[in-house]
C-alpha cells in the first residue's frame, strides 16, 4: 500500500527540495531550462523566454493539490535557487513501482548534485511513500544520466529499441535502470 505525501520537503547537506513557486521561474528559465545543453536529450524543446517557465510552474502549483503529485525544485543552498528539478513522471498504484525523470543545468553537471538529489528522492519513496519498485530511463547517448542512476543503486535492466523519438525526428533507443525496495534496503 502506497502513502502518498505530495511534493514534500527533502533536504541534504547542499540541497533542499521543495514544490516550485512562482518566483522561481527566473532561475528556472537561466539555470536549465532555457539551455541547450541541459535539454539536449529531454522530450521538451529549450524554453525561448522566462514566460514559458512562468506558464509551467502555474500548471504545477495547480497539480500540487493532489497528493500523488511529486515535482521537486533542487535549490542549491548555497545560491539560494533552483539549478534543476526531479519528479515522479509516472505512477502504477497497482504494482506500487514508478519511473522518476530529472533535470540539473549544465553548469552544475560533475559535482554529485543530481547523484545527492535523486537518492534524497529514493529514500523518500522506499522509505516513506512506500514503493516497491522505482526506475528511470534515459537515451542511450546520455550516458551521464545513466553514471547517475547507477550511483543510487539503480541496475541496468534492458534497452528498449527505438523508443526515444528526438528532437530532431529521429527514433533512438531507451536504457530501463531500475532499483527495488529489498536492494535499497541493504544498501
Amino acid at each position: 500500500m502506497l502513502y502518498h505525501q505530495g511534493t514534500t520537503v527533502l533536504e541534504s547537506q547542499r540541497l533542499l527540495l521543495r514544490a516550485f513557486i512562482r518566483d522561481d521561474a527566473e532561475a528556472m528559465f537561466k539555470n536549465w531550462a532555457g539551455d541547450d545543453n541541459t535539454t539536449k536529450f529531454l522530450i521538451w524543446d529549450t524554453y525561448k523566454n522566462q514566460d514559458q517557465a512562468e506558464k509551467m510552474i502555474r500548471q504545477w502549483e495547480a497539480a500540487y493539490l493532489d497528493e500523488n503529485m511529486y515535482h521537486w525544485a533542487v535549490v542549491l543552498k548555497e545560491i539560494e535557487e533552483p539549478i534543476g528539478s526531479v519528479s515522479v513522471v509516472r505512477n502504477n498504484e497497482t504494482m506500487e513501482n514508478c519511473e522518476v525523470g530529472f533535470c540539473l543545468g549544465s553548469h552544475w553537471w560533475g559535482q554529485g548534485y543530481c547523484t545527492e538529489a535523486l537518492g534524497l528522492v529514493l529514500d523518500f519513496l522506499f522509505g516513506q511513500v512506500g514503493f516497491q519498485r522505482v526506475e528511470c530511463r534515459h537515451a542511450v547517448e546520455n550516458i551521464a544520466s545513466e553514471k547517475v542512476q547507477l550511483k543510487v543503486g539503480m541496475v541496468r535492466e534492458g534497452i528498449l529499441r527505438q523508443a526515444y523519438k528526438n528532437k530532431d525526428g529521429h527514433f533512438s533507443d531507451v536504457v530501463i535502470n531500475a532499483i527495488t525496495r529489498g536492494e535499497w534496503e541493504v544498501m
